[in-house]
């Protein structure tokens, strides 16, 4: 089983979604998109234990706040449709069951083609949903999940059970900053989960609560406690008569309650670093969160349905541990979905499991736009250089593409020194802009044309003396600016202040790595030769950094016109918009 389709209205920040899920994906995009808002939606729907909770929801998961309209209630919906049905799962939920047709519209058993239920043509499926509202009369928010199918002459339906969803098997863990919980042996935790998958029932609840009660009275007998206690059963006494045995006041260790036990149960371990048992949690993040996979192996490995989602599995993991952890969630349970920022665990979706999410742009409508190649942009390129070119730049609000590594740098300290002229002009940075080396002018439109199919506003900053024609650039671009140097080397040596380039020598000449076949000019020589000697170390130092030094020189008020126009086109497009 796994979900085909999830619909979500009015949850948080999501007005509405409608979203088509394959059978394993990441979904990407910047903060604050709604990536594990579309997570939450689906713990909130099939998670077994998230409705357990008396506040299962609150003013605050309604779109905006907005709960009620003209004292009518506003209702949250978030609905499923799951598919890739097994035997167990038609015979469980058989009741429930619809099919879909090829246009992938939901039909009713009873309406398809005799003999065709359950065909490749009208595969079964099973949809729930759940409705939140506000109850005006009783002043609470109630959320519940519902089989939409069948439904009665009144519009009632019948509610999915807790018991039923665990058959579902979907898992959710957030992010690592919540596995403390995931080990501990609280209600829905994934040890909780593990247990009762192997149906295991704690015989140990009574006997270590009987324990615990016998240190009550060691406790309190203490000869610098049990005077304490005396002091305090005298002054009760004169308000309320307590019993007169020795045990009318006791400390005890716990609450002994089997909930008690559940929260402060802690897993020990030792390590070969470190023999001697800890709690999990001293063992540093990194080793928890591989505590925290393994359970969730060990979930996976029985075979057992497991739709598996997760936030940032990246946190605290070396790249080789999120890349063997994703593949195996990938290989071993009917589906994963995760968020992510890591391009080691994008490149495990390259596979068409990479959705985008974002904002549609004339309404609050959220989408997930799948990344395809383009048919100008070599699929050998983008696989090659996914994580140096691609990964950062799907997680931006924006992408400046440029020729080099030294022209990528230098953008970077042109942005920092205009935002010094001008306080109000935001950074790349600042903006989420990411600066991308095409190596090449040649391949600046591919890129461009993918970023463009991603909907991600997408810009470029070239030569335009070897014959490029702007006007076809522009077909490509959010929008694109060209100089005519002939390189950023010549830009800069040719439109810098000569004593920027003269203080830069001075800097930078004993620097192991500055060229020393390079005659440099005497003091007096004629500001040509100074110019064309900086050129000459820049072409001849590319990609170390020069450039980017060279410009760290300059004053921000006399930053070259074509750099500072490069990253206000970027700036501007981005505020407005």
């Amino acid at each position: 089983m796994r979900i085909l389709s999830l619909h979500i209205e009015r949850y948080r920040g999501i007005k509405r979604a409608d979203l088509s899920l394959p059978a394993n994906v990441l979904f990407v995009g910047p903060n604050n998109i709604g990536k594990s808002t579309i997570l939450e939606a689906l713990d909130l729907l099939l998670g077994p234990d998230r409705l357990g909770h008396p506040a299962a929801i609150c003013e605050h998961d309604f779109f905006q706040s907005h709960y009620l309209d003209d004292g009518v209630p506003v209702e949250i919906r978030i609905r499923a449709t799951l598919g890739a049905l097994s035997d167990d799962d038609r015979a469980m939920f058989w009741t429930h069951l619809e099919c879909m047709g090829a246009d992938g519209q939901i039909v009713s058993k009873k309406d398809v083609p005799k003999g065709k239920a359950g065909s490749e043509d009208y595969p079964f499926v099973l949809q729930i949903e759940l409705v939140g509202k506000y109850d005006v009369e009783e002043g609470e928010f109630l959320a519940k999940s519902y089989y939409c199918c069948p439904e009665a002459p009144d519009g009632e339906r019948e509610e999915c059970t807790r018991s039923h969803k665990r058959k579902i098997g979907f898992v959710y863990l957030r992010s690592v900053r919540t596995g403390s919980r995931a080990l501990s042996l609280e209600r829905g935790t994934l040890l909780d989960i593990l247990m009762r998958r192997h149906e295991a029932k704690p015989g140990c609840w009574e006997s270590v609560l009987e324990k615990l009660r016998a240190v009550g009275p060691t406790v309190s007998n203490d000869p610098t406690i049990k005077p304490v206690l005396e002091r305090i059963v005298e002054g009760v006494n004169q308000f309320i008569p307590l019993s007169q045995d020795d045990g009318s006041t006791l400390i005890n260790v716990s609450d002994l309650t089997r909930e008690h036990l559940r929260k402060v149960l802690t897993l020990f371990l030792s390590s070969q670093e470190s023999p001697h048992p800890l709690p999990f949690k001293n063992l540093g993040t990194g080793t928890a969160n591989v505590l925290v996979f393994a359970l969730l192996a060990a979930i996976a490995e029985q075979k057992a349905n497991v739709i598996f989602a997760m936030e940032e599995p990246e946190t605290s993991l070396p790249p080789y541990t999120q890349r063997r952890i994703v593949s195996f969630l990938k290989s071993r349970c009917q589906q994963c979905i995760f968020t992510s920022h890591s391009p080691y665990i994008s490149e495990q979706f390259l596979d068409a499991g990479i959705q985008l999410i974002a904002r549609a742009d004339d309404t609050l409508h959220t989408e997930a736009r799948q990344l395809n190649i383009p048919a100008s942009l070599k699929h050998k390129i983008f696989s090659r250089d996914f994580r140096k070119k691609f990964a950062e730049g799907i997680l931006s609000r924006g992408v400046l593409l440029v020729e080099g590594t030294s022209d990528g740098s230098t953008i970077y300290v042109a942005s920092e020194k205009v935002s010094q002229v001008d306080t109000l002009a935001p950074t790349l940075d600042t903006l989420g802009v990411t600066v991308v080396d095409a190596e090449g002018i040649t391949a600046l439109t591919g890129i461009g044309d993918f970023f463009r199919g991603c909907g991600i506003p997408v810009f470029a900053f070239y030569d335009a003396s070897k014959g490029i024609d702007d006007a076809e650039m522009q077909t490509h671009f959010t929008a694109c600016r060209s100089h005519p140097y002939g390189g950023l080397e010549r830009l800069l040596a040719q439109t810098l202040p000569l004593d920027v380039l003269k203080t830069f020598v001075i800097d930078q000449r004993n620097d192991s790595n500055w060229p020393q076949k390079v005659t440099t000019p005497g003091p007096n020589d004629a500001e040509h030769k100074w110019r064309e000697y900086i050129q000459q170390v820049l072409e001849r130092r590319k990609g170390c950094g020069y450039a980017a030094a060279l410009l760290s020189h300059c004053p921000p008020a006399e930053v070259p016109t074509d750099l500072k126009g490069a990253v206000t086109m970027v700036t501007q497009y981005l505020v407005r918009n």
